[in-house]
Protein backbone atom coordinates (compact mmCIF):
# COMPACT_ATOMS: atom_id res chain seq x y z
CA UNK A 1 0.00 0.00 0.00
CA UNK A 2 1.19 3.50 -1.14
CA UNK A 3 0.74 5.90 1.96
CA UNK A 4 0.80 9.92 0.91
CA UNK A 5 1.01 12.34 3.11
CA UNK A 6 -0.51 15.06 0.70
CA UNK A 7 -3.38 16.75 3.48
CA UNK A 8 -0.75 19.10 4.33
CA UNK A 9 0.05 20.24 1.02
CA UNK A 10 -3.07 20.81 0.31
CA UNK A 11 -3.66 22.91 2.92
CA UNK A 12 -0.17 25.07 2.02
CA UNK A 13 -0.78 24.82 -1.99
CA UNK A 14 -4.11 26.60 -0.96
CA UNK A 15 -2.63 29.06 1.19
CA UNK A 16 -0.25 29.96 -1.27
CA UNK A 17 -2.29 30.57 -4.10
CA UNK A 18 -5.15 32.71 -2.09
CA UNK A 19 -1.66 34.18 -1.76
CA UNK A 20 -1.47 34.87 -5.16
CA UNK A 21 1.91 33.30 -5.51
CA UNK A 22 1.80 30.63 -8.73
CA UNK A 23 4.85 28.64 -7.12
CA UNK A 24 3.73 26.43 -4.25
CA UNK A 25 6.60 25.65 -2.03
CA UNK A 26 6.59 22.37 0.44
CA UNK A 27 9.58 21.55 2.27
CA UNK A 28 9.80 21.35 6.54
CA UNK A 29 12.47 24.17 5.64
CA UNK A 30 11.51 27.63 3.61
CA UNK A 31 13.27 27.32 0.06
CA UNK A 32 14.97 30.53 -1.27
CA UNK A 33 12.14 31.86 -4.29
CA UNK A 34 14.49 31.38 -7.34
CA UNK A 35 14.18 33.78 -10.38
CA UNK A 36 12.39 31.11 -12.07
CA UNK A 37 9.30 30.93 -9.40
CA UNK A 38 9.14 34.79 -9.48
CA UNK A 39 8.81 34.55 -12.64
CA UNK A 40 6.01 32.57 -12.64
CA UNK A 41 4.18 34.16 -9.71
CA UNK A 42 3.19 36.85 -12.38
CA UNK A 43 1.41 34.09 -14.05
CA UNK A 44 -0.86 33.23 -10.77
CA UNK A 45 -3.82 33.97 -12.21
CA UNK A 46 -3.63 31.20 -14.93
CA UNK A 47 -2.11 28.53 -12.92
CA UNK A 48 -4.38 25.57 -12.90
CA UNK A 49 -5.27 24.85 -9.48
CA UNK A 50 -5.03 20.55 -9.00
CA UNK A 51 -1.59 20.63 -7.36
CA UNK A 52 -3.17 20.19 -3.88
CA UNK A 53 -2.84 16.35 -5.71
CA UNK A 54 1.11 16.44 -5.18
CA UNK A 55 1.81 14.74 -2.41
CA UNK A 56 4.23 15.78 0.28
CA UNK A 57 5.93 13.29 1.47
CA UNK A 58 6.13 9.86 0.05
CA UNK A 59 6.76 7.00 2.66
CA UNK A 60 9.48 4.50 2.59
CA UNK A 61 6.84 1.82 1.60
CA UNK A 62 6.00 3.21 -1.40
CA UNK A 63 9.81 2.26 -2.84
CA UNK A 64 10.72 -0.96 -3.71
CA UNK A 65 14.55 -0.58 -2.75
CA UNK A 66 15.54 0.34 1.29
CA UNK A 67 15.13 4.30 1.83
CA UNK A 68 13.59 6.37 4.39
CA UNK A 69 11.59 7.73 1.99
CA UNK A 70 11.15 11.10 0.11
CA UNK A 71 9.80 14.85 0.28
CA UNK A 72 8.42 17.05 -1.70
CA UNK A 73 10.78 20.41 -1.18
CA UNK A 74 9.45 22.52 -4.39
CA UNK A 75 5.96 22.80 -6.65
CA UNK A 76 6.32 25.13 -9.63
CA UNK A 77 3.58 25.89 -12.71
CA UNK A 78 5.50 26.11 -15.60
CA UNK A 79 3.03 28.43 -18.11
CA UNK A 80 2.65 27.16 -21.94
CA UNK A 81 4.98 28.38 -24.10
CA UNK A 82 4.24 29.51 -27.66
CA UNK A 83 7.11 28.17 -29.35
CA UNK A 84 6.17 24.50 -29.14
CA UNK A 85 9.78 23.76 -29.02
CA UNK A 86 9.91 24.86 -25.61
CA UNK A 87 8.30 22.85 -22.22
CA UNK A 88 5.53 24.74 -21.14
CA UNK A 89 1.84 23.73 -18.99
CA UNK A 90 3.26 21.86 -16.18
CA UNK A 91 4.08 21.26 -13.15
CA UNK A 92 7.92 21.04 -12.04
CA UNK A 93 7.95 18.64 -8.82
CA UNK A 94 11.71 18.68 -6.86
CA UNK A 95 12.13 16.69 -4.31
CA UNK A 96 15.13 14.37 -2.71
CA UNK A 97 14.67 10.45 -1.73
CA UNK A 98 16.57 10.05 1.56
CA UNK A 99 18.83 7.18 2.27
CA UNK A 100 19.27 5.21 4.37
CA UNK A 101 22.96 5.48 5.68
CA UNK A 102 22.71 9.08 7.31
CA UNK A 103 26.37 9.25 5.86
CA UNK A 104 25.13 9.11 1.84
CA UNK A 105 23.71 11.68 -0.02
CA UNK A 106 20.27 12.46 -1.09
CA UNK A 107 19.21 11.47 -4.43
CA UNK A 108 17.61 14.62 -5.48
CA UNK A 109 14.87 13.96 -8.43
CA UNK A 110 12.67 16.47 -10.81
CA UNK A 111 9.23 15.30 -11.75
CA UNK A 112 7.21 16.87 -14.66
CA UNK A 113 3.36 16.86 -14.83
CA UNK A 114 1.80 18.40 -17.67
CA UNK A 115 -1.70 19.02 -17.69
CA UNK A 116 -2.82 17.18 -20.34
CA UNK A 117 -1.18 13.64 -19.60
CA UNK A 118 -0.78 11.20 -22.80
CA UNK A 119 -0.39 8.25 -19.57
CA UNK A 120 3.13 7.54 -20.58
CA UNK A 121 6.34 8.23 -18.86
CA UNK A 122 9.46 8.87 -19.54
CA UNK A 123 12.78 8.99 -17.23
CA UNK A 124 15.74 10.77 -18.20
CA UNK A 125 19.13 9.06 -18.04
CA UNK A 126 22.26 11.44 -16.98
CA UNK A 127 25.86 11.47 -18.22
CA UNK A 128 29.46 11.43 -16.72
CA UNK A 129 29.69 10.53 -13.30
CA UNK A 130 26.09 12.83 -12.79
CA UNK A 131 26.21 14.81 -10.46
CA UNK A 132 23.84 17.56 -11.34
CA UNK A 133 19.71 17.20 -11.69
CA UNK A 134 18.34 15.82 -14.71
CA UNK A 135 15.71 18.32 -15.20
CA UNK A 136 14.00 16.53 -17.65
CA UNK A 137 12.44 19.48 -19.04
CA UNK A 138 13.68 19.95 -22.88
CA UNK A 139 14.57 17.41 -25.81
CA UNK A 140 15.49 14.18 -25.44
CA UNK A 141 18.87 12.90 -25.60
CA UNK A 142 19.25 12.77 -29.73
CA UNK A 143 16.52 15.02 -30.52
CA UNK A 144 17.22 18.94 -31.71
CA UNK A 145 16.39 21.55 -30.66
CA UNK A 146 13.72 21.44 -33.55
CA UNK A 147 11.93 19.11 -32.76
CA UNK A 148 8.57 19.00 -29.66
CA UNK A 149 9.83 17.66 -26.37
CA UNK A 150 8.37 14.82 -24.61
CA UNK A 151 6.83 17.11 -22.46
CA UNK A 152 4.85 18.98 -25.18
CA UNK A 153 3.84 15.47 -26.29
CA UNK A 154 1.94 15.09 -22.90
CA UNK A 155 4.11 12.76 -21.47
CA UNK A 156 5.42 12.96 -17.59
CA UNK A 157 9.16 12.84 -17.71
CA UNK A 158 11.81 12.91 -14.80
CA UNK A 159 15.69 12.39 -14.23
CA UNK A 160 17.96 12.91 -10.71
CA UNK A 161 21.16 13.28 -9.60
CA UNK A 162 22.21 10.11 -9.67
CA UNK A 163 22.39 10.23 -6.04
CA UNK A 164 25.25 12.67 -5.47
CA UNK A 165 26.16 16.06 -6.26
CA UNK A 166 29.32 16.90 -8.02
CA UNK A 167 30.95 17.85 -11.49
CA UNK A 168 31.17 15.36 -14.15
CA UNK A 169 34.43 13.71 -12.98
CA UNK A 170 34.03 13.90 -9.33
CA UNK A 171 33.85 10.67 -8.17
CA UNK A 172 34.48 11.39 -4.30
CA UNK A 173 30.89 10.21 -3.16
CA UNK A 174 31.54 6.71 -4.11
CA UNK A 175 33.49 5.39 -1.19
CA UNK A 176 30.42 5.58 0.68
CA UNK A 177 28.59 2.37 0.00
CA UNK A 178 25.58 3.47 -0.86
CA UNK A 179 26.07 6.51 -2.35
CA UNK A 180 28.00 4.10 -5.19
CA UNK A 181 25.37 1.79 -5.25
CA UNK A 182 22.64 4.44 -6.10
CA UNK A 183 25.22 5.38 -8.59
CA UNK A 184 25.50 1.56 -9.91
CA UNK A 185 21.70 1.55 -11.02
CA UNK A 186 19.30 1.77 -7.37
CA UNK A 187 18.99 5.69 -8.00
CA UNK A 188 17.07 4.66 -11.29
CA UNK A 189 14.67 2.47 -9.44
CA UNK A 190 14.03 4.94 -6.85
CA UNK A 191 13.45 7.55 -8.46
CA UNK A 192 10.88 6.13 -10.89
CA UNK A 193 9.08 4.50 -7.63
CA UNK A 194 8.77 8.12 -6.58
CA UNK A 195 7.99 9.30 -10.03
CA UNK A 196 5.37 6.26 -10.17
CA UNK A 197 3.97 7.75 -7.00
CA UNK A 198 3.56 11.17 -7.40
CA UNK A 199 1.79 10.45 -10.77
CA UNK A 200 -0.32 8.13 -8.65
CA UNK A 201 -1.59 11.11 -6.68
CA UNK A 202 -1.74 13.49 -9.07
CA UNK A 203 -3.70 12.31 -11.44
CA UNK A 204 -5.53 9.41 -9.95
CA UNK A 205 -4.05 6.75 -12.31
CA UNK A 206 -1.03 4.35 -13.02
CA UNK A 207 0.80 5.31 -16.78
CA UNK A 208 0.11 3.20 -19.62
CA UNK A 209 3.42 2.88 -20.08
CA UNK A 210 7.43 3.84 -19.22
CA UNK A 211 10.31 4.29 -21.11
CA UNK A 212 14.23 5.29 -20.56
CA UNK A 213 16.17 6.94 -22.86
CA UNK A 214 19.64 7.90 -22.16
CA UNK A 215 23.36 8.59 -23.55
CA UNK A 216 26.72 7.88 -22.51
CA UNK A 217 26.15 6.86 -19.06
CA UNK A 218 22.62 7.02 -19.20
CA UNK A 219 22.69 4.74 -22.25
CA UNK A 220 24.63 2.34 -19.76
CA UNK A 221 21.38 3.51 -17.16
CA UNK A 222 19.04 2.75 -19.69
CA UNK A 223 20.25 -0.71 -20.23
CA UNK A 224 20.66 -1.57 -16.48
CA UNK A 225 17.06 -0.47 -16.04
CA UNK A 226 16.00 -3.20 -18.82
CA UNK A 227 18.49 -5.76 -17.25
CA UNK A 228 17.86 -5.03 -13.59
CA UNK A 229 14.38 -4.14 -13.24
CA UNK A 230 12.34 -5.36 -16.15
CA UNK A 231 9.34 -5.31 -14.95
CA UNK A 232 9.19 -1.49 -14.79
CA UNK A 233 9.68 0.18 -18.39
CA UNK A 234 8.63 -0.98 -21.25
CA UNK A 235 10.85 0.46 -23.43
CA UNK A 236 14.41 1.89 -23.21
CA UNK A 237 16.45 3.83 -26.24
CA UNK A 238 20.73 3.71 -25.40
CA UNK A 239 22.58 5.87 -27.16
CA UNK A 240 26.55 5.36 -27.19
CA UNK A 241 26.28 3.35 -24.01
CA UNK A 242 29.53 3.26 -21.45
CA UNK A 243 27.99 0.00 -20.82
CA UNK A 244 31.33 -1.99 -20.27
CA UNK A 245 32.55 0.48 -17.56
CA UNK A 246 34.89 -0.66 -15.81
CA UNK A 247 36.71 -2.96 -18.40
CA UNK A 248 36.80 0.57 -20.06
CA UNK A 249 38.37 2.09 -17.26
CA UNK A 250 40.78 -0.60 -17.39
CA UNK A 251 41.60 -0.25 -20.85
CA UNK A 252 41.65 3.96 -20.85
CA UNK A 253 44.27 3.96 -17.95
CA UNK A 254 46.82 1.99 -20.27
CA UNK A 255 45.59 4.28 -23.01
CA UNK A 256 46.43 6.95 -20.41
CA UNK A 257 50.38 5.60 -19.42
CA UNK A 258 51.32 5.41 -22.97
CA UNK A 259 50.18 8.93 -23.23
CA UNK A 260 52.36 10.06 -19.87
CA UNK A 261 54.78 7.75 -20.82
CA UNK A 262 58.89 9.63 -21.47
CA UNK A 263 57.64 12.57 -20.04
CA UNK A 264 54.67 12.87 -22.62
CA UNK A 265 56.97 12.20 -25.58
CA UNK A 266 54.16 10.77 -27.44
CA UNK A 267 51.35 13.29 -26.72
CA UNK A 268 49.70 14.19 -29.90
CA UNK A 269 48.87 17.94 -30.21
CA UNK A 270 45.91 19.39 -31.98
CA UNK A 271 48.08 20.33 -34.94
CA UNK A 272 49.08 16.79 -35.08
CA UNK A 273 45.69 15.32 -34.77
CA UNK A 274 44.72 17.28 -37.39
CA UNK A 275 47.19 15.76 -39.76
CA UNK A 276 46.12 11.82 -38.49
CA UNK A 277 42.56 13.03 -39.30
CA UNK A 278 43.63 13.70 -42.83
CA UNK A 279 45.03 10.73 -43.63
CA UNK A 280 42.60 8.49 -42.05
CA UNK A 281 39.56 10.39 -43.88
CA UNK A 282 41.39 10.11 -47.51
CA UNK A 283 42.38 6.86 -46.57
CA UNK A 284 39.46 5.09 -45.09
CA UNK A 285 36.48 7.55 -46.22
CA UNK A 286 35.58 5.21 -49.25
CA UNK A 287 35.49 2.20 -47.09
CA UNK A 288 31.94 2.25 -46.99
CA UNK A 289 31.41 2.62 -50.76
CA UNK A 290 31.08 6.56 -50.13
CA UNK A 291 33.56 9.25 -49.91
CA UNK A 292 31.67 12.00 -47.81
CA UNK A 293 33.63 12.68 -45.14
CA UNK A 294 31.78 10.38 -43.03
CA UNK A 295 32.81 6.63 -42.29
CA UNK A 296 29.94 4.33 -42.06
CA UNK A 297 31.75 0.94 -41.51
CA UNK A 298 34.32 1.07 -38.46
CA UNK A 299 35.40 -2.74 -39.38
CA UNK A 300 36.21 -1.74 -43.49
CA UNK A 301 37.89 1.86 -41.85
CA UNK A 302 39.96 -0.68 -39.71
CA UNK A 303 40.99 -2.61 -42.42
CA UNK A 304 42.92 0.35 -43.95
CA UNK A 305 44.99 1.07 -40.93
CA UNK A 306 48.24 -0.96 -42.34
CA UNK A 307 47.77 1.48 -45.35
CA UNK A 308 46.93 4.52 -42.40
CA UNK A 309 50.14 3.70 -40.78
CA UNK A 310 52.03 3.74 -43.81
CA UNK A 311 51.09 7.12 -44.76
CA UNK A 312 51.41 8.05 -41.00
CA UNK A 313 55.36 6.58 -40.96
CA UNK A 314 56.86 10.11 -41.86
CA UNK A 315 54.19 12.71 -39.90
CA UNK A 316 54.46 11.22 -36.47
CA UNK A 317 57.54 10.20 -34.19
CA UNK A 318 58.07 7.17 -33.25
CA UNK A 319 56.16 8.37 -29.63
CA UNK A 320 53.75 9.73 -30.97
CA UNK A 321 52.93 6.34 -33.44
CA UNK A 322 52.91 3.99 -30.15
CA UNK A 323 50.32 6.37 -28.64
CA UNK A 324 47.90 6.01 -31.39
CA UNK A 325 48.03 2.66 -31.84
CA UNK A 326 47.43 1.87 -28.49
CA UNK A 327 44.49 3.55 -28.70
CA UNK A 328 43.13 1.58 -31.57
CA UNK A 329 44.48 -2.02 -29.51
CA UNK A 330 42.31 -4.20 -27.84
CA UNK A 331 42.91 -5.08 -24.09
CA UNK A 332 42.76 -8.77 -24.01
CA UNK A 333 42.42 -10.03 -20.28
CA UNK A 334 43.59 -13.20 -18.57
CA UNK A 335 41.64 -15.94 -16.55
CA UNK A 336 43.16 -14.37 -13.66
CA UNK A 337 42.43 -10.37 -14.45
CA UNK A 338 39.13 -11.17 -16.68
CA UNK A 339 36.73 -8.00 -14.58
CA UNK A 340 33.61 -9.03 -16.79
CA UNK A 341 33.07 -12.56 -17.76
CA UNK A 342 30.71 -11.11 -20.72
CA UNK A 343 33.85 -8.80 -21.71
CA UNK A 344 36.98 -11.23 -22.35
CA UNK A 345 38.14 -8.65 -25.03
CA UNK A 346 37.82 -5.02 -24.26
CA UNK A 347 38.11 -3.24 -27.85
CA UNK A 348 40.39 -0.78 -28.87
CA UNK A 349 38.78 2.52 -30.78
CA UNK A 350 37.90 2.48 -34.51
CA UNK A 351 40.04 4.89 -36.52
CA UNK A 352 36.56 6.14 -37.39
CA UNK A 353 36.52 7.29 -33.76
CA UNK A 354 39.59 9.55 -33.41
CA UNK A 355 38.22 11.94 -35.68
CA UNK A 356 37.08 14.84 -33.66
CA UNK A 357 39.13 16.66 -30.67
CA UNK A 358 37.95 19.85 -29.75
CA UNK A 359 36.30 19.70 -26.20
CA UNK A 360 36.45 15.75 -25.68
CA UNK A 361 40.52 15.98 -25.99
CA UNK A 362 41.85 12.42 -25.52
CA UNK A 363 45.26 13.55 -25.27
CA UNK A 364 45.32 15.86 -22.61
CA UNK A 365 46.17 19.64 -23.03
CA UNK A 366 50.06 19.81 -22.80
CA UNK A 367 52.66 16.98 -23.10
CA UNK A 368 52.65 15.45 -19.76
CA UNK A 369 49.57 16.93 -18.84
CA UNK A 370 47.09 14.22 -17.33
CA UNK A 371 43.91 16.28 -18.13
CA UNK A 372 42.56 14.15 -21.17
CA UNK A 373 38.79 13.65 -21.19
CA UNK A 374 39.33 9.26 -20.69
CA UNK A 375 42.34 9.94 -17.96
CA UNK A 376 40.05 11.73 -15.83
CA UNK A 377 37.53 9.15 -16.20
CA UNK A 378 39.80 6.44 -15.39
CA UNK A 379 41.43 7.51 -12.89
CA UNK A 380 38.46 8.50 -10.65
CA UNK A 381 36.59 5.11 -11.29
CA UNK A 382 40.18 3.39 -10.60
CA UNK A 383 40.34 5.32 -7.07
CA UNK A 384 36.96 5.59 -5.77
CA UNK A 385 34.35 3.33 -7.89
CA UNK A 386 37.02 0.42 -7.77
CA UNK A 387 39.37 0.75 -4.75
CA UNK A 388 37.43 3.47 -3.14
CA UNK A 389 39.97 4.68 -1.35
CA UNK A 390 40.95 8.60 -1.70
CA UNK A 391 44.29 7.81 -1.09
CA UNK A 392 44.56 5.27 -3.73
CA UNK A 393 47.57 6.22 -6.76
CA UNK A 394 45.90 4.53 -10.14
CA UNK A 395 49.05 3.97 -11.39
CA UNK A 396 49.28 1.88 -8.14
CA UNK A 397 46.61 -0.60 -9.59
CA UNK A 398 47.76 -4.23 -9.74
CA UNK A 399 44.91 -6.15 -12.11
CA UNK A 400 45.92 -9.71 -10.68
CA UNK A 401 46.68 -8.06 -6.90
CA UNK A 402 43.44 -6.01 -7.48
CA UNK A 403 41.30 -8.57 -8.54
CA UNK A 404 38.59 -8.99 -6.26
CA UNK A 405 37.89 -5.28 -6.55
CA UNK A 406 37.79 -4.73 -9.62
CA UNK A 407 35.43 -7.69 -10.24
CA UNK A 408 33.25 -5.99 -7.55
CA UNK A 409 32.85 -3.11 -9.33
CA UNK A 410 32.18 -4.72 -12.37
CA UNK A 411 29.82 -6.75 -11.30
CA UNK A 412 28.00 -3.81 -9.96
CA UNK A 413 28.63 -0.81 -13.02
CA UNK A 414 28.71 -3.01 -16.17
CA UNK A 415 25.70 -3.21 -18.00
CA UNK A 416 26.45 -5.97 -20.33
CA UNK A 417 24.48 -9.09 -19.04
CA UNK A 418 22.64 -10.26 -22.56
CA UNK A 419 19.96 -12.61 -20.33
CA UNK A 420 17.17 -10.33 -21.24
CA UNK A 421 14.36 -12.73 -20.86
CA UNK A 422 12.31 -11.10 -18.17
CA UNK A 423 12.73 -7.71 -20.11
CA UNK A 424 11.70 -9.78 -23.19
CA UNK A 425 8.24 -11.75 -21.40
CA UNK A 426 7.19 -8.13 -20.00
CA UNK A 427 6.93 -7.48 -23.69
CA UNK A 428 9.69 -4.32 -23.13
CA UNK A 429 11.70 -3.12 -26.42
CA UNK A 430 14.72 -1.87 -27.37
CA UNK A 431 16.82 0.73 -29.60
CA UNK A 432 20.33 0.70 -29.24
CA UNK A 433 22.57 3.23 -31.13
CA UNK A 434 26.07 4.40 -31.66
CA UNK A 435 27.98 6.51 -33.55
CA UNK A 436 30.81 5.41 -35.66
CA UNK A 437 32.40 8.30 -34.68
CA UNK A 438 32.07 8.45 -31.01
CA UNK A 439 35.14 9.80 -29.65
CA UNK A 440 35.36 8.26 -26.06
CA UNK A 441 33.24 5.24 -25.99
CA UNK A 442 34.73 1.97 -28.20
CA UNK A 443 31.96 1.16 -30.81
CA UNK A 444 33.29 -2.21 -31.46
CA UNK A 445 32.57 -2.62 -27.42
CA UNK A 446 28.33 -1.57 -28.28
CA UNK A 447 28.93 -4.45 -31.42
CA UNK A 448 30.14 -6.96 -29.14
CA UNK A 449 27.23 -6.91 -26.30
CA UNK A 450 24.77 -6.53 -29.21
CA UNK A 451 26.31 -10.01 -30.49
CA UNK A 452 26.49 -11.47 -26.91
CA UNK A 453 22.89 -10.56 -26.96
CA UNK A 454 21.53 -11.95 -30.10
CA UNK A 455 23.71 -15.21 -29.16
CA UNK A 456 21.97 -15.57 -25.89
CA UNK A 457 18.53 -14.17 -26.78
CA UNK A 458 18.36 -16.32 -30.19
CA UNK A 459 17.17 -15.05 -33.43
CA UNK A 460 13.26 -14.59 -33.32
CA UNK A 461 13.53 -13.41 -29.46
CA UNK A 462 16.27 -10.69 -30.74
CA UNK A 463 14.47 -9.77 -33.35
CA UNK A 464 11.42 -8.68 -31.60
CA UNK A 465 13.29 -7.12 -28.45
CA UNK A 466 15.84 -4.52 -30.01
CA UNK A 467 16.86 -2.51 -32.99
CA UNK A 468 20.55 -1.81 -33.34
CA UNK A 469 22.07 1.08 -35.48
CA UNK A 470 25.47 2.63 -36.27
CA UNK A 471 25.14 6.19 -37.21
CA UNK A 472 28.09 7.46 -39.87
CA UNK A 473 29.71 10.73 -38.42
CA UNK A 474 27.79 10.78 -35.30
CA UNK A 475 29.81 11.31 -32.24
CA UNK A 476 29.54 11.62 -28.39
CA UNK A 477 26.60 13.29 -28.99
CA UNK A 478 27.50 17.17 -29.63
CA UNK A 479 30.68 18.02 -31.35
CA UNK A 480 29.94 15.53 -33.95
CA UNK A 481 30.51 15.23 -38.10
CA UNK A 482 26.88 14.10 -38.21
CA UNK A 483 25.21 14.61 -35.23
CA UNK A 484 21.74 13.37 -35.04
CA UNK A 485 18.14 14.68 -34.49
CA UNK A 486 15.53 11.97 -34.22
CA UNK A 487 12.62 11.43 -32.20
CA UNK A 488 13.41 8.07 -31.08
CA UNK A 489 11.42 8.08 -28.26
CA UNK A 490 8.40 8.21 -30.61
CA UNK A 491 9.79 5.19 -32.79
CA UNK A 492 9.97 3.23 -29.31
CA UNK A 493 6.22 3.90 -28.32
CA UNK A 494 5.27 3.16 -32.06
CA UNK A 495 6.60 -0.09 -31.45
CA UNK A 496 5.68 -0.77 -28.07
CA UNK A 497 1.85 0.45 -29.13
CA UNK A 498 1.32 -0.51 -32.29
CA UNK A 499 3.80 -3.11 -32.75
CA UNK A 500 5.09 -1.14 -35.27
CA UNK A 501 9.02 -1.93 -35.05
CA UNK A 502 11.26 0.84 -36.60
CA UNK A 503 13.49 -0.31 -39.71
CA UNK A 504 15.29 2.02 -41.81
CA UNK A 505 15.21 5.73 -40.29
CA UNK A 506 16.11 9.29 -41.63
CA UNK A 507 17.89 10.92 -38.93
CA UNK A 508 18.43 15.10 -39.78
CA UNK A 509 22.09 16.62 -38.89
CA UNK A 510 21.34 19.36 -36.10
CA UNK A 511 24.59 20.99 -37.09
CA UNK A 512 22.79 21.21 -40.87
CA UNK A 513 19.25 20.64 -41.17
CA UNK A 514 19.32 20.46 -44.25
CA UNK A 515 21.20 17.01 -44.34
CA UNK A 516 19.85 13.87 -43.89
CA UNK A 517 20.53 10.37 -43.97
CA UNK A 518 18.80 6.95 -43.58
CA UNK A 519 20.47 4.50 -41.21
CA UNK A 520 18.96 1.32 -40.89
CA UNK A 521 19.32 -1.85 -38.16
CA UNK A 522 22.45 -3.76 -38.28
CA UNK A 523 21.87 -7.73 -38.17
CA UNK A 524 25.14 -9.26 -36.09
CA UNK A 525 24.81 -12.88 -34.96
Amino acid sequence: MRKLNYKAAAVTSALLLTLGIGSTVLATQPVPVTAALQTVAKTSAAVPHRNERIPQTIEASALALPTKGAVIQTVTYIPKNPDPTKAGDYYAVRGSIKPVDAQAPDIEFQVNLPRHWNHKMVQFGGGGFNGTLVTADGQTEGQGAELVPPLNQGYVTFGSDGGHKGDVWDSTWAVNDEALHNFASDQLKKTKDTAYAIVLSYYGEKPQRTYFIGGSNGGREALMAAQRYPDDYDGIVSLYPVLNWIPKALKDHEDTKAVLSQQGSGWISPETFAVIKKVVTDTADASDGKKDGLIADPYAADAKLPEINQRLKDKLTPQQAAVWNQFLADKKFTPETLADPQVPIMPGYSVSQLLIDEDMNQFGSTPGKRDGMMMQFSDNVIKYQIMQDGNFDPDQLDEHRDHANIAKAAALLDATSPDLRAFAKHGGKMIILHGTADQLVAVKGTVDYIKNLHHFMGDKAASDLYRFYLAPGYGHGSGSLFTISRDLLNDLDQWVTKNKAPEAITVNNQNNLQESQVIVPQTLK
